[in-house]
C-alpha cells in the first residue's frame, strides 16, 4: 500500500519525538522508490502508547500548551475511556467540527442542508441540529449542575441530555427534551444510537413527530439494525452511521444510497486482516490533519469488513466475541443473529466467567408487540450457535434496564476470552 506521505513529510514528522528515532532510521534507508516498503516498517501505536511522557512526546511542555490554550491555539481533551484508560489529546481550535464537515459533506441530502458559518469564514457546515448523547461524550463540551435550555444552545447545537443512564430517564425528563426539541426546530438529530432510540420510543409513545427533521446522524458507538431500524419507524427520515474517534476525528461516512465512504482528507487508513476471515479487518489510522499530535499507523480497535471498495462497519475488536478455536465473532454478526426479532429494541449478550458455553441475553421490548415468542428465542438461539458453536448454551431475561460503561456508551456484548489462546491479537 502507497503510505500517505512524500519523504518530505516524513522528514517533518520526525521532528516528532514520539516518533524521531524509527522515522530517521527509515530515511536512512528510503528512497522515493522504496517508500512504501519502509513504510511498512513503521511500528503500530495504540491509545495506551499516547500516556506515554504526554505531552513532551510530541514535542510540548504542559506549560507551552496552556499557553496555547489560553490563546485559543488548541483545545485540550479526553478520550472517553470506552475501549481503554482515557487519554489527554491535542486539537487544533475548531478541529473536531471540521473533520465532521468534511465527512458529512459526503452524503449529498446532508450536505444539501449546509448552511455558511461566519465562525468557519462562511464556509458551508452542518445546520441546525440536537444533540442526544451521553455528557460525557460530546467531545469539548460538558455541563455540571442543571444549565439552563440557553445554557446548552451553543451556536447551532442544543445539548438536551445531562444524564448517563437513559434507561433511568423520567418521564419529567423525557417531556422536557422533547419540548426542547421541537422548540428549537433541529434540521438533524446528532445521537448516540441506545439515546436516540429511547428518545424515539418516548416520541412514538407520545405520538408526536418531528416537523423540522430531515434526517438523523449516528456516531460514538456501533449503530445496532434494531437502533437504525426503530428511529427510522418513529421518525420516518433516513438515519445515516457516521464512524470515527476522538483522537482521530471521523474517518467513514453512509453516503445517501447506504454506501460506506472513507473520508480521505481527515485521514490515512490501513487495514490489517483477521486469520480466520479474508474480509474482516482491523483498521489502523494515520492522521491528516492534526499537526499539533499525529497519530501514525494507530490501531484504533475497530473492526470492518472490506471487499475491494465496500465497506462495513463490524464493531469494536474488544467487543467481539470468540469461538472455542479462537476465531472472532464481530459485533456485526451478533446483531445481525438477534435483531431478526423486531420486537427488540436493545439488549447485552453476556458470556459466563465460570462456563464459555453459557450466555445470557438481556433485552429491551418495544412496548407495542408483545414478548418474544417462542420462534423467535429459537431463531435467536439458532442463529447465535453457527457462529458461537453448538455447544452454545442461552438464557433468556427481559428487562427494562440495563447498563452503561461508566463513559455512558453501551456494549453489546460482554465477552470473555482465554488469553492463552491469544484471541486478543487479531494479526502477529
Amino acid at each position: 500500500m502507497q503510505p500517505p506521505f512524500p519523504i518530505s513529510q516524513l522528514a517533518i514528522l520526525s521532528k516528532v519525538p514520539r516518533y524521531q528515532e524509527t522515522i530517521e532510521k527509515l530515511l536512512d534507508k528510503a528512497s522515493e522508490q522504496n517508500l512504501e516498503e519502509a513504510w511498512e516498517e513503521m511500528p503500530f501505536i495504540r491509545k495506551t502508547d499516547l500516556h506515554e511522557r504526554f505531552p513532551e512526546s510530541f514535542g510540548f511542555t504542559r506549560e507551552e500548551l496552556t499557553e496555547m490554550a489560553a490563546h485559543q491555539k488548541v483545545e485540550i481533551e479526553h478520550t472517553s475511556g470506552t475501549t481503554e484508560e482515557s487519554v489527554e489529546l491535542i486539537l487544533p481550535e475548531g478541529w473536531w467540527a471540521r473533520q465532521e464537515a468534511r465527512a458529512l459533506s459526503l452524503n449529498q441530502r446532508i450536505l444539501s442542508t449546509f448552511e455558511p458559518d461566519s465562525f468557519y469564514d462562511n464556509a458551508p457546515m452542518p445546520p441546525r441540529r440536537v444533540n442526544i448523547v451521553s455528557p460525557a461524550c460530546n467531545n469539548d463540551v460538558s455541563f455540571t449542575g442543571v444549565p439552563s435550555c440557553e445554557a446548552r444552545t451553543l451556536g447551532r447545537i442544543l445539548f438536551v441530555n445531562l444524564s448517563k443512564h437513559p434507561f433511568l430517564w423520567t418521564d419529567e425528563v423525557k417531556k422536557q427534551m422533547l419540548e426542547e426539541t421541537l422548540d428549537f426546530k433541529p434540521v438533524f438529530l446528532d445521537v448516540d444510537p441506545v439515546y436516540g432510540t429511547l428518545f424515539a420510543d418516548y416520541c412514538r409513545k407520545q405520538n408526536v413527530c418531528i416537523p423540522s427533521l430531515k434526517y438523523i446522524v449516528s456516531s460514538y458507538e456501533y449503530l445496532s439494525r434494531a437502533h437504525r431500524r426503530y428511529m427510522h419507524e418513529v421518525f420516518s427520515v433516513p438515519v445515516y452511521n457516521l464512524y470515527g474517534s476522538t483522537e482521530t476525528g471521523h474517518l467513514l461516512m453512509e453516503d445517501e444510497a447506504g454506501l460506506v465512504k472513507v473520508v480521505k482528507e481527515n485521514a490515512f487508513l490501513e487495514f490489517l486482516p483477521l486469520p480466520c476471515d479474508d474480509a474482516l479487518k482491523e483498521c489502523v489510522v494515520t492522521t491528516l490533519t492534526n499537526p499539533y499530535m499525529p497519530l501514525l499507523r494507530y490501531r484504533i480497535g475497530d473492526l470492518l469488513c472490506k471487499r475491494e471498495d465496500r465497506y462495513r462497519l463490524m464493531g469494536r475488536l474488544k467487543d467481539a466475541a470468540f469461538t472455542r478455536t479462537g476465531e472472532c465473532v464481530p459485533v456485526a454478526w451478533i446483531d445481525d443473529a438477534i435483531t431478526v426479532s423486531q420486537k427488540i429494541l436493545h439488549y447485552q449478550l453476556i458470556q459466563s466467567a465460570d462456563n464459555p458455553s453459557d450466555w445470557r441475553l438481556d433485552y429491551y421490548l418495544r412496548n407495542d408487540k408483545g414478548p418474544l415468542s417462542d420462534l423467535e428465542k429459537r431463531l435467536i438461539n439458532g442463529n447465535l450457535s453457527t457462529f458461537l458453536g453448538w455447544d452454545f448454551n442461552l438464557e433468556f431475561k427481559e428487562t427494562d434496564y440495563i447498563a452503561c460503561e461508566p463513559s455512558g456508551k453501551f456494549r453489546l456484548i460482554l465477552a470473555h476470552r482465554d488469553p492463552c489462546k491469544g484471541t486478543d491479537k487479531p494479526m502477529p
